[in-house]
């Protein structure tokens, strides 16, 4: 265990220690995924630290280069013990590279990085090494693939033509695939094109066949134009340089498209290459967190919220506040919430937050348990098992308080 210093403890920059610190325990599929990716291992491939000393290691790690800056070593402690609290409490997590690799002299502690792509052959190989060298040590890449020149251009120095931007994507993407990220997981790449480029349809759809793209998500770089496109219904620009070979060339129309095809194309795409979300399948309620809002001090309903309020914290693992009620809404559709209730809403509001948490499977209705809730005034949304233990503990005028926690 890491030792706290208790004595002059007031580090503002960082916060403040607890003394009586215990680390949060850890669920059963944490520690396997701790286990096959994170824990440091010996020469057998065996598992040589805890969760715990993987915290201290990195801690120790990112605490180390205060001294480069003249912190005097009982501070450098404190900032040690501080973030090793942060992480044990589970309150903070640095990025993967972080966890897996400092403290060992390998590695890099970034996640991401964005390599140049640039037209040429020496470019296109280039990108491919830097590429492989950063998920060697444990990063993802990224690239834009706008300044390839577009499929069929012809080239001066060889009389030939241009393999594409998508060809430059398959290149890349089966060099990732040689390369597992720092030894301990799959390479992962990020791939941008403009989309004023000539090729960005055949970009949309690239992924359309399973196992052509591996290891990339993919993504089009809007532009106000392009967005007013699609606003008012009309085409837009496609865009080549007049000089492939020079870069600093002036940028000329090659063709135009219609800007709402192409959205909806990429809308599809998101949805046809996407993971459908689905709500929490959790069916105990004292390890589950549910969200819901605050009415102000006052306002109709704040003595029966704060009786709910009770009820449900005495009940389960917590109750947060991500943001607007949409927003709880989405969390929820997505299991990073076992569930929300809240009052006093406007329909508007939560629309769309009751239409994706449907599609993910959830189940909503009122408080007093009707599904058809046009008024919006009250809601509660869960899981079917969770719903219905939800209602109970708030749908009283007054909710009963558990005290067998």
């Amino acid at each position: 265990m890491v030792q706290i210093n208790k004595t002059n403890t007031d580090i503002t920059r960082y916060g403040d220690l607890i003394e009586d610190f215990e680390p949060a325990p850890l669920t059963d599929n944490s520690k396997v995924v701790l286990e096959k990716r994170y824990l440091l291992k010996d020469e057998n491939d065996e598992v040589i630290e805890t969760p715990n000393e993987m915290f201290i290691r990195v801690a120790k790690a990112l605490a180390k280069p205060e001294k480069d800056y003249g912190v005097a070593d009982k501070k450098i402690k404190q900032i040690e013990n501080l973030f090793y609290q942060s992480m044990a409490s589970l309150e903070f997590l640095p990025n993967s590279p972080t966890l897996m690799n400092a403290g060992t002299g390998a590695g890099t502690l970034s996640a991401c990085f964005v390599l140049p792509l640039t037209d040429s052959m020496e470019g296109i190989m280039k990108a491919a090494h830097d590429a492989a060298m950063v998920q060697k040590f444990g990063g993802g890449t990224g690239f834009s693939l706008s300044e390839i020149r577009p499929t069929g251009t012809p080239i001066a120095t060889t009389h030939g033509k241009a393999c594409g931007p998508i060809a430059v994507l398959k290149h890349l993407s089966s060099v990732s695939t040689l390369v597992t990220q720092g030894g301990k997981r799959d390479g992962a790449n990020m791939a941008v094109m403009d989309v004023h480029h000539p090729n960005i349809l055949d970009f949309i759809e690239c992924k359309t066949i399973e196992g052509q793209i591996l290891n990339f998500n993919i993504s089009v770089g809007a532009s106000d134009e392009f967005m007013e496109a699609v606003k008012n219904g009309t085409d837009y620009a496609l865009y080549v340089k007049s000089n492939p070979a020079d870069e600093k060339s002036e940028r000329v129309e090659a063709g135009r498209l219609d800007a709402r095809k192409v959205f909806e194309k990429i809308v599809h795409g998101a949805w046809l290459n996407g993971s459908r979300i689905r709500v929490s399948n959790r069916r105990n309620i004292e390890e589950s967190v549910f969200a819901t809002g605050i009415p102000f001090a006052g306002r109709e309903g704040h003595k029966l919220f704060l009786a709910q309020l009770e009820s449900v914290m005495a009940n389960s693992a917590g109750v947060r506040r991500f943001g607007a009620a949409a927003l709880d809404l989405a969390y929820v559709a997505a299991g990073r919430y076992e569930g929300f209730w809240e009052q006093n809403l406007n329909f508007w509001d939560i629309a769309g937050g009751i239409v994706i948490v449907r599609e993910a499977g959830g189940h909503i209705s009122n408080f007093n348990g009707e599904t058809s809730i046009a008024n919006g005034s009250d809601i509660i949304a869960s899981n079917q098992i969770l719903h219905d233990i939800l209602k109970g503990l708030i749908s009283s005028k007054n909710p009963k308080i558990k005290t067998n926690r």
